[in-house]
Order: structure tokens, then sequence, then C-alpha cells
């Protein structure tokens, strides 16, 4: 397998990787009419990057805050491990700082006085952001930040201050929602009133359509009026079922027709589902929430909702042993296990960063998790009482997630947008 370039790419869900293209896509706009040879990138040099010819002008790391404002304190974890990125640029290169712009753009909040706010684009004090950046690293007992303090204050003093002055903070920038709305006012002109939106998300016309599964012709379609995301067939009452996070809903269309049957709409972004036919229930996360919800299936109506506990970054796919009752959650960095009559969590795993959805095989009793940041595949078994046990930990390629399992084991696993790959990764278990 190809060797990751990059272990220290910050953490973003789905949601976070879509922020990021927004602001991409924003900027350029803006930039292009003065530099119209610009070349834009997202997760090539930087999270967002500008560069001509293959050298980068300004690398951005973008960090986007679900359900929290998010703190850029002296301490953050999305401060240091955004500076460790740089400092090791810096060390590979004692030119880049003059040659790159640094900008780091979070939906989160500088404090008064901190080291992060006398980097902003106005009152600038590189000096004393980095005397409270090297006490930081000298009092703070944060293991999570430990490596980026011994990278920055291993740097000399001069190098530290060169660094800082090709840093700017762009703190309080706007949320995923508000960007949207100021891409749709930069394209306001671009297109047709009602198709701006279009424009902005390129999904075309947010149609779901029924594929044939042997010649893959496409066959009836049906519209919604937001972006789908995600869509299952509903065995039990023969329907369709598509989330749309953009409104917070789920539509309910005929399996036939496609037609929408019926709007749900809840208080967290939907994501993920899982279809348990036994107890008549979908399973489906609030993204933006922490929360794992159960609808009933005939009522329509949301008979439980349990915290997920996976943090800031929210829940992602999940899946059911129908049989047992367990529900398998996929969190950014590892997978749990709930107890599907009262929530409790029975047991999780590491899996490494960059998990989206999970796969598991009733039959073996076994969980498939892609962590597409750290290109690794983790199996795990499940017993009788909810415990996850390390089978293997297999590494992949960055970029890889979102495994299928097949009856023998093998294991195809999507891309996302990292690491360039060009197609499925498959994981074969070894012959005994």
């Amino acid at each position: 397998m190809a060797k990751k370039e990059n272990t220290h790419e910050a953490r973003a869900s789905a949601t976070g990787y879509l922020y990021q293209c927004r602001i991409a896509l924003l900027l350029g706009l803006r930039a292009i009419p003065l530099t119209p040879d610009l070349e834009i990138s997202v997760e090539k040099f930087d999270d967002v990057a500008f560069d001509t010819n293959g050298t980068p002008s300004e690398l951005i790391q973008t960090k986007h805050h679900i359900g929290s404002t998010g703190n850029l304190s002296n301490a953050s974890s999305d401060l240091w491990n955004t500076l460790l990125i740089w400092v090791k640029a810096a060390k590979a290169d004692v030119e880049t700082p003059f040659r790159t712009k640094f900008i780091l753009l979070t939906t989160g909040i500088a404090p008064t006085d901190s080291a992060a706010s006398f980097l902003r684009t106005g009152s600038r004090d590189e000096q004393r952001a980095d005397k409270i950046l090297c006490e930081t690293a000298a009092e703070s007992s944060s293991k999570e930040n430990k490596d980026a303090y011994a990278e920055y204050t291993s740097l000399p003093a001069e190098n530290r201050i060169s660094l800082l002055q090709a840093i700017t903070i762009l703190d309080s920038s706007p949320s995923i929602v508000d960007v949207f709305e100021e891409l749709v006012q930069e394209l306001h002109y671009s297109a047709p009133k009602d198709q701006v939106p279009h424009l902005v998300e390129r999904r075309a016309d947010s149609s779901v359509c029924a594929i044939d599964r042997k010649t893959l012709a496409r066959k009836t379609c049906g519209h919604i009026d937001s972006t789908p995301d995600g869509v299952v067939y509903v065995a039990p009452t023969k329907e369709v079922w598509v989330t749309a996070p953009r409104d917070k809903s789920v539509r309910i269309l005929d399996s036939q027709t496609l037609s929408q049957k019926e709007k749900l709409t809840f208080e967290g972004r939907p994501e993920g589902y899982a279809v348990d036919a036994k107890r008549g229930r979908l399973y489906m996360n609030y993204e933006d929430k922490d929360l794992t919800t159960a609808i009933d299936l005939k009522t329509h109506k949301t008979v439980a909702k349990w915290p997920s506990s996976c943090g800031e970054d929210g829940p992602h796919g999940i899946s059911v042993d129908e049989k047992a009752g367990f529900l398998f959650v996929a969190c950014s960095t590892h997978a749990e296990v709930l107890d599907g009559h009262n929530g409790e969590k029975v047991s999780s795993i590491d899996t490494g960063d960059g998990v989206d959805d999970i796969n598991y095989s009733p039959a073996t009793h076994t969980l498939y998790v892609g962590a597409a940041k750290d290109g690794r595949l983790t199996v795990a078994r499940v017993d009788a009482a909810g415990k996850l046990s390390l089978i293997a930990q297999i590494p992949t390629h960055e970029g890889a997630r979102n495994g299928i399992v097949t009856k023998d084991g093998t294991v195809y696993l999507a891309h996302s947008q990292r690491g360039q790959l060009a197609g499925l990764i498959v994981a074969s278990p070894r012959e005994k």
C-alpha cells in the first residue's frame, strides 16, 4: 500500500469537508478577479490552498464547530494541531514563512489577550503571541498537544517570530450555513434565482432514482426539494426513506413511483440510517446534536433519543444487529456499541481517524470500520454481551473508507477526496 504523506491533517467529518469546499469556493470567487491564474485545491497542500504552478501562496486550515462555538484558547487543540503542521513545514524549508501565508479560519473565538488574539489582522503582536505560546508549552499538561509544544519551542526564537508573522487568525468566521448563503450572494447573477442553490451545491436537481442492479440503467426517478444524502429501502413498509440534512428532514417516498408521501422534520441533522424490521424501527443519528434516535416505521414518531458520546464531530454511520438488539455507531475516531433497548453504551473500540460509515456482518458478528485519514481498516468481533474485541487492524490507503463486506469476508473500501485514489481498496482475509 502507498504510504501516507501527511499524518497531521485536521479532523473533518463530512460536514467539515463540505465546509472546506464551500470556503474554498467562496474565497476563490473573491480572489480570482484580481488573480485569474490562481489555482485552488482542497486537502492537497492543506485543508484549502491557493497556489500558482504548484507553489502554494496561501495555506488555510479550517475549523468548523458543530453544536458549540469553540474556543481558541492558549491550549486549544485546534490552535496547536495547526501550529504543528506549519512548524514542520517551516522546519523543512526555512524560507516557507517568507513566501507563504498561513491562515487559520475558524468558527471558534479567540479570547481577549490570548495568543491567537494577537495574530488577528488588526492589532497584531507576534512577540506577545510567542511569549504566551512558549509559556503555555512549558506549563500545560495536555498530552494531546505534547508533540506540538515540543516542535514549536524547538524552533529558534527568530524562526518562531518569522512563522508567526506569516500566520493570520480569522476567528468568528461564518458557519457552514452562513457560508452557503454568502455563496448564493456571490453567484446571484450566475443563474436563475431558483437555480443558484443547486449551482452552489452541485447536486443537480435533487433527484432520487432507481437503478437496475444488473444493467445499471437508470429507471424511475423522484424529486425532493432539498439536497438528498442517505437513501434506504424500508422493506416492511415498501418505502424509500431519504435523509436531507440541510433542512433537517427525512423524506418518505413510494418505492414504486418514488413520489414523496411524507416529510418528517427533526431537531438535528440526520446522518446515517439502519432499518430494524424486527422492532419496526429506523435508527438515525443527529450529527450536530451527538444523538442517536429511533423512529417508529408505522407512526413515524421518534420513540427514543440516546447520547452517542462521539464528541464535537458527532456520530456518522450506524448499523444494527436485529437479532441481538445492538446498535453500532461510527464516530470520527472510534466505533461504539449501544444497547438498542435503552441506548446504554456497551463498548467501544479505537479505529483511527477519518471514520464515516461502518459495516456489520450479523452472520459472523464482525464489525468493519475504515478510517480514511489514518489509512486503516479495523476488524472487530462482537460477543453475545456486545463487547468489541480486536481481530485485526490492516493498513489500507489514505482516503479509504465506508467498507462493504462480502460473505467470504472480503472488504471493498470506497475512496474519499483524500489520498487521490483511482479505485477501490480491497482487503481479503488470509487463507489458513
